[in-house]
């Protein structure tokens, strides 16, 4: 909380969100004040000055818990409604923001810059999935969805969604208690979330080598759509990650191949090297 104090400001106390300044007299001890703990209220021009001479900064205002801010991202006003007051006075959580589509919520996101994004899967002009990515470098995403789809869980998870809750399958605590794990950098999910999670590690682990060039199973895939014809941004719709992701999938493949082009890279893909 950054603080400003001018040259007649001593101290204070605070009683809710109320601040009261302690006495300036020289040996005063207030109820609340920084003398109150042992700091005695020196007198002259400014203890702020005082303080700096004696090469130190007092600090005498106590800190304020400041709220974990959230943006409600979901296509149906009712449900943000219901969200809303669900998480209206509970504890140190603020509603900072609505957005009803996707591409609202990544505006949001950008300018307010919450500490969570609680989003829903599908919504107008952008889905949730499409916007994850580029939300996730201005806030951390919660998914807030009725959608159970594996492939849409497992999407939301590699996209950078950092919890997933499924709606039916929790109350209000949970959900403060989920938004506040997520805030924390912590991982949430809802059991059904949580079951698709483990089953797909435990039924298809990814190999670490798929052909003589070293590619990985994504690296396949990247390279399989660039020898497509399909641009950078249409490989990332496609896979739903984020374009940079896709830039960097690529750069990796064709130093695997040894190519500098997208036509070199898929001659040397479609040759008579490449091995199944």
């Amino acid at each position: 909380m950054a603080v400003s104090l001018g040259a007649e400001f001593t101290g204070g106390q605070r009683t809710g969100n109320r601040w009261h300044q302690c006495p300036r007299k020289a040996g005063t001890v207030a109820k609340g004040c920084p003398g109150r703990a042992g700091t005695y209220v020196a007198a002259g021009d400014s203890p702020f000055t005082q303080s700096l001479a004696h090469g130190r900064i007092r600090r005498y205002l106590e800190p304020m818990d400041e709220p974990t801010t959230v943006l409600v991202a979901d296509d149906n006003s009712v449900v943000r409604s219901v969200l809303r007051e669900m998480l209206h006075g509970q504890g140190p959580l603020s509603v900072v923001g609505e957005a009803g589509d996707g591409e609202r919520a990544l505006e949001l996101a950008s300018t307010l810059r919450p500490d969570v994004t609680l989003l829903d899967h599908r919504m107008p002009r952008r889905d949730g999935l499409s916007v994850i990515a580029s939300i996730s470098a201005h806030s951390r995403v919660l998914m807030l969805t009725r959608t159970v789809d594996e492939d849409v869980v497992l999407a939301a998870i590699r996209a950078g969604a950092a919890g997933y809750l499924v709606h039916g399958q929790f109350g209000p605590a949970e959900l403060r208690q989920a938004i506040q794990a997520v805030a924390g950098g912590e991982a949430h999910l809802s059991p059904t979330a949580a079951r698709v999670l483990v089953s797909s590690v435990r039924r298809a682990p990814e190999p670490r080598t798929a052909d003589r060039h070293g590619l990985s199973r994504r690296e396949r895939e990247v390279m399989e759509l660039i020898a497509g014809g399909l641009s950078n941004g249409a490989i990332a719709n496609r896979l739903v990650v984020a374009v940079k992701t896709v830039e960097n999938h690529v750069n990796r493949v064709f130093a695997k191949l040894g190519a500098r082009t997208r036509d070199e890279a898929t001659a040397i893909w479609r040759g008579p090297r490449r091995r199944a």
